[in-house]
């Protein structure tokens, strides 16, 4: 799972940044060994608050930039995580990591 805002892209909530140098090509790099879920709260489905409920028209018109920006990337196989939770991986690529840990730790 990647963290989009910050790892894939540039951070400029509540824009799109430019893609990250080098994001494009690691995800190439990665789907033909692993399957690819994009994560990001901004389809969280409460604002910043914490209490105020999302529009769902707000949440997938974010979901859909997203998805057009990776297709028009070649990057199709990669999905877009929409529950109200983290998704299940084995490995998290995220900008805000603390830091690396191993299955255990």
């Amino acid at each position: 799972c990647i963290d989009y805002d910050g790892t894939l892209v540039e951070s400029e909530w509540p824009y799109h940044g430019d893609w990250k140098p080098g994001a494009v090509e690691a995800i190439r790099a990665i789907l033909p060994h692993a399957r690819v879920t994009v994560f990001t709260a901004r389809i969280a489905p409460f604002e910043l608050d914490c209490i105020t409920p999302r529009p769902i028209a707000k949440v997938m018109q974010e979901v859909n930039t997203i998805r057009e920006r990776l297709d028009v990337a070649g990057l199709r196989e990669v999905t877009i995580w929409r529950e109200n939770y983290k998704p299940p991986a084995i490995v998290f690529i995220d900008d805000r990591a603390p830091g690396v840990y191993q299955r255990g730790d």
